[in-house]
């Protein structure tokens, strides 16, 4: 049960816009490809929650990439774009016209194996090629040390930190404070 007052912390990083894609090869039997509606139907009918969030966010306009073989997902990553919510847990992104990665996933059977990295990788570069100089944001709970290498070894570099304080109400959630803080190098 989630309690009514949640104060979470979040470590935030940026890819830099003088950035070079590496390329990170899936394993063979993996396919990647760009969240659609049919895709999310075939991989997710069976999951009600994921079939329905990932269709709204479809439908909001954000992008998702997910790995799969035949009907199975293996991994899953979302980005918002400028003009889209922001990240549930950080809905205010929005009124910064960026682009955020956020929702990624990966099935504990397949971890290990490049798939968040492959994910980040292409999703900066859908970006990037609807805008070259766009800013593009991702977060992590400060103890997720898998995440922060992966994000890392990809190019982000570390840029600040969100806090905030929720209220938790069944069917809504309200952030009622936020506070970012940017590193002072950044700024």
């Amino acid at each position: 049960m989630r309690k009514l007052l949640n104060k979470n912390k979040y470590v935030v990083f940026k890819l830099p816009v003088k950035w070079t894609p590496q390329v990170h090869d899936s394993p063979n039997d993996l396919a990647i490809a760009e969240a659609t509606p049919e895709l999310i139907k075939s991989l997710f009918e069976d999951d009600p929650v994921r079939y329905k969030t990932f269709l709204a966010f479809l439908e909001i306009g954000m992008k998702g990439l997910i790995h799969y073989k035949g009907r199975q997902w293996a991994s899953y990553a979302w980005m918002s774009c400028p003009g889209t919510p922001g990240p549930s847990h950080l809905p205010f992104v929005r009124k910064f016209g960026v682009y955020w990665i956020h929702y990624c996933r990966t099935k504990e059977e397949f971890q290990n194996q490049g798939l968040y990295k492959r994910s980040l990788v292409k999703l900066c570069e859908m970006a990037r090629n609807e805008n070259p100089v766009s800013e593009i944001f991702i977060d992590t709970e400060p103890d997720n040390f898998p995440s922060i290498r992966a994000t890392q070894r990809v190019g982000f570099q570390p840029d600040s930190s969100i806090e905030t304080l929720s209220i938790n109400i069944p069917k809504f959630r309200f952030i009622i404070l936020r506070k970012w803080s940017k590193n002072k190098e950044n700024e």
